[in-house]
């Protein structure tokens, strides 16, 4: 079982800003994972305080200096036991990476697609397949690459294995220089897909002037609509 609960942190985004848009949304559910994050590392410090025999005063003071914030390689980390977790850090990318495809399927379902009927996760390799007219009637398909916050080389690299659109919550706007804009461009035009993307980095490409005349960049708020049109239409 997972140290952090992608599940509960979404549930309780979800329950308490309810008409949240997806990039709020991705944004409240992951500073929940952060709050599991901390409660974790505070469990594990009284955990082993527990088994030292010092006076009270003396472990409130190692409490508070265990759970400080620290520099370690010229990298800032929450605590001591930041720096060390690399279990945790692997549960938090797992965890994100749900938050960030259950934040794509809200949205496809705000738009009247149901799974099950117009769209499948997690099959033939794809992170979502949508269909058109429907999964039981399927005369086309299109397949949707999640990503949560970073693109990396691989991104890319997933996106022409199993997509013809990818979207993300992106936060790095160094990862969208002209050569890999041109990348993605010329891929997802040849398979009549959009890369969508957060409000950040489209304002960056839009500012830079890397939104060519027939760019295949788009707001990552429109994917709901564009699916539901491609459901009807069998084009985006």
């Amino acid at each position: 079982m997972g140290i952090l609960s992608a599940r509960d942190a979404f549930s309780e985004a979800l329950k308490r800003w309810p008409e949240a848009d997806m990039n709020e949304l991705h944004e409240k559910a992951y500073r929940f994972v952060q709050k599991q994050q901390q409660e974790h590392y505070e469990r594990r410090v009284d955990a082993f305080l527990k088994t030292v025999k010092f006076p009270i005063r003396s472990k409130a003071t190692l409490r508070k200096k265990m759970l400080a914030p620290k520099m370690g390689g010229g990298i800032p980390y929450n605590n001591f036991m930041d720096e060390a977790a690399k279990r945790l850090r692997q549960s938090t990318q797992t965890t994100s990476g749900y938050i960030a495809e259950w934040c794509v399927q809200r949205e496809l379902r705000k738009s009247g697609l149901k799974q099950g009927e117009h769209f499948r996760v997690r099959k033939e390799g794809s992170d979502i397949i949508v269909y058109y007219p429907n999964i039981d009637s399927e005369k086309k398909r299109h397949r949707i690459e999640v990503k949560n916050v970073k693109m990396k080389e691989r991104g890319i690299r997933g996106l022409t294995y199993n997509g013809d659109s990818i979207i993300g919550f992106f936060d790095d706007e160094g990862e969208f220089g002209s050569g890999a804009v041109r990348e993605i461009n010329a891929y997802c035009g040849k398979q009549g897909g959009y890369a969508y993307v957060s409000p950040l980095i489209y304002n960056y490409l839009k500012e830079s002037k890397r939104l060519i005349a027939d760019t295949r960049f788009k707001r990552n708020t429109e994917i709901g609509k564009d699916m539901a049109n491609f459901c009807k239409t069998g084009k985006l």
